[in-house]
Order: structure tokens, then sequence, then C-alpha cells
């Protein structure tokens, strides 16, 4: 996975180049930040919230649901999770802790 400015999220696999962006469920396509967590989801920190992708579909996760702010633009999962195995997003006001999978449904 990879990035490039304001083109949204890019996966290199076999030989092929698929971008992924808003249309495909990014909340925005300027990503700031890419990290996968110890189940295997994808997490993307972008100017306007962060996106977790598991289980092959996006979760968006913004200031509605918890986030302190939503320009996200670091992430990083700390031992033990304090929630769960959610990881931790660094937003632009602070840190703030992405809801657990169980918490949202």
């Amino acid at each position: 996975m990879g990035r490039y400015e304001d083109s949204g999220l890019s996966r290199i696999s076999g030989g092929r180049i698929t971008t992924f962006g808003e249309d495909d469920g990014l909340i925005q396509n300027h990503v700031r930040a890419i990290f996968e967590d110890r189940e295997g989801s994808l997490w993307v920190g972008t100017n306007g919230g962060l996106v977790q992708l598991g289980d092959g579909k996006f979760t968006t996760i913004t200031t509605q649901e918890g986030l302190a702010h939503d320009f996200t633009r670091a992430i990083l999962e700390t031992r033990p999770a304090p929630c769960g195995s959610a990881p931790t997003a660094v937003v632009s006001t602070g840190c703030a802790t992405a809801p657990s999978r169980s918490s949202r449904g």
C-alpha cells in the first residue's frame, strides 16, 4: 500500500495497481498516514478522519464517533491497547483512541 498526495490509497499486487478513493469508501483522498494493526486491519489517516479497512470494507471514524479532530497525521498501536485492539490515532489536537471493533458493532 502507498499514497500519493490527494490521490487516495494505492495497492500494488500481482503486477497491478489498484487505487482506492472517496468513491470506494475513503472519507477523503488526502492520505496522511497508513498503519497495519496486529489483526491485519489497515488504518488510514486523512484530513477528514480515520478509516479502517478490514474484512474488505471501509469503516470511517471521525469526530462524530469520538475522534478528537478529523485531521489525522499518524497512527500507532499501543501495547497493550487501551481499548481492546484499537490503535491510537495522533490527530492535530493530540491523541485519540479509535473505538474498538466490538464497540462499533
